[in-house]
């Protein structure tokens, strides 16, 4: 199947200014009071699904994600997902993390423009006779039932997000009406105030995602950290399972970036050098800690002052930072099971 009969490309937001006048006040002001009923990212799916399905041209709508894309590096993170209770387990939560393709649609649509699918078994189909692995989402949400996809592109000061909506019947979103643009727009306008700030400075970067190599990672991290302190700083890396390359992807620089910028901003002392344990790994796992100490800690009390900084910095990259009482740090950074010898499992759709 080629890539022209998967995806169908429309102008969303065209119809908005066209038909603003038209009487969509009830839907619309269902949807304005979306973010007023639900109190955090992790109700926001549900209340939105909800309200969706209450307007007859969006009825069919069976699953909400709302998705932002990584500044650097080719990843979403899920902020909040939610799907009818008929469907049964969510297996696309909110926190979930992936890899996606560099040069894949998901990354190259922008806004003002939707990406449609008509069936999910096409796609599928259409990874196959490529030989690939489905992308790791899209193969869950088929598992799920839903067969047709609409994915809306978000934008906010920096930030990118994604709006996937999905429909058990195949082609439901093949046709957007002016009526379906206009509650698209309006929930569009809500979903770009929940997206996280993006982080300054990251706009043309881009980082690889490749197979995971410790001993690498380990050699690009003491270069780093010599380069950006000015010193010969001595590394100790303890981690208690070997990890084969093929089997797992990251991104090393995003991992380098978030040791330096949290060892910057808790201000660990660096003249007595660092020591890095890295959690084993267990066969679905799809986080990788590390626990950074310095042998000289600092005061609990200054570190606890500074720990805020490095928690919100970090944020959008989808990296959890835990303080430890003993003054260690841990991040907590995405990573993804490898279906290919040469630890490519970047696929999107």
């Amino acid at each position: 199947m080629s890539t022209s009969t998967i995806y169908i490309y429309r102008e969303a937001f065209r119809a908005f200014k066209q038909d603003a006048h038209k009487d969509f006040t009830a839907a619309l002001a269902l949807l304005a009071d979306v973010r007023a009923r639900s109190d955090n990212l992790d109700h926001f799916a549900e209340e939105a699904l909800s309200s969706l399905r209450q307007i007859p041209e969006l009825a069919g709508v069976d699953r909400l994600c709302l998705a932002q894309m990584s500044p650097a590096v080719p990843m979403l993170s899920v902020l909040s997902s939610a799907n009818t209770q008929d469907l049964g387990l969510n297996q696309v939560p909110g926190g979930v993390h992936c890899f996606v393709s560099a040069s894949g649609s998901l990354v190259s649509v922008r806004e003002g423009r939707l990406r449609i699918y008509d069936d999910i078994q096409g796609v599928m189909a259409s990874f196959a006779a490529q030989g690939c692995p489905p992308q790791r989402t899209i193969r869950r949400v088929s598992e799920m039932g839903l067969q047709s996809g609409l994915c809306l592109p978000l934008q906010s000061h920096g930030s990118r997000g994604l709006l996937f909506l999905n429909s058990r019947q195949r082609g439901y979103f093949h046709d957007i009406t002016p009526a379906t643009a206009v509650h698209l727009t309006q929930l569009a306008q809500i979903c770009r105030s929940l997206l996280h700030p993006a982080a300054p400075g990251f706009d043309i970067v881009q980082w690889p995602v490749v197979p995971v190599r410790i001993e690498d990672f380990i050699g690009e991290f003491t270069w780093a950290l010599a380069a950006r302190c000015g010193l010969d700083i001595e590394v100790e890396v303890e981690y208690a399972n070997p990890i084969d390359d093929s089997s797992w992807v990251w991104s090393p620089d995003l991992a380098i970036h978030a040791l330096l910028e949290t060892i910057g901003t808790a201000m660990l002392p660096l003249g007595g050098g660092l020591r890095l344990q890295l959690t084993p790994f267990h066969p679905h796992a799809s986080r990788l800690e590390i626990e950074v100490s310095a042998r000289a800690p600092r005061s609990y009390a200054t570190f606890v002052r500074q720990f805020d900084l490095s928690q919100f910095s970090l944020r959008s990259w989808g990296i959890a930072v835990e303080r430890r009482d003993s003054g260690a740090i841990a991040l907590s950074l995405p990573i993804e099971p490898s279906f290919h010898q040469l630890g490519d499992s970047c696929y999107s759709i």
